[in-house]
C-alpha cells in the first residue's frame, strides 16, 4: 500500500489553504455589507459551541472508528496515565 503522490499532496494542501484564505477574508468583507439580527447572532454562537463539543465527544468517545471502550473513556483520567505512574515521589 502506498501513499498520497507529492504532487496530489501539494494539490489538496493548495486548495485547502485558498479555500481556507477565501473563507478568513469573506468574514471582514461582508461584515460591512450583511446586518445580523440579535437572535441570529446567538444562534451561531451556541451553533459554534454545540459543533465543537460534537466534535471533541467524537474524538473522545471513538477509537478507530468504532465505539471506545471503557478502559480508553477512563484512560486520560488515571493516574498511570501520570508522569510517574501516578507515584509522587518522596523528596
Amino acid at each position: 500500500m502506498s501513499g498520497p503522490s507529492t504532487p496530489g499532496l501539494l494539490a489538496a494542501v493548495a486548495v485547502l489553504s485558498a479555500g481556507t484564505f477565501a473563507y478568513r477574508i469573506a468574514g471582514p468583507a461582508l461584515k460591512a455589507k450583511v446586518t445580523l439580527t440579535e437572535r441570529t447572532r446567538r444562534l451561531t454562537d451556541t451553533a459554534t459551541v454545540v459543533l465543537l463539543t460534537a466534535l471533541v465527544a467524537t474524538a473522545a468517545l471513538l477509537q478507530a472508528g468504532s465505539p471506545a471502550g471503557t478502559p480508553a473513556l477512563s484512560g486520560s483520567s488515571s493516574p498511570e496515565c501520570w508522569p510517574g505512574g501516578g507515584r509522587r515521589s518522596s523528596s
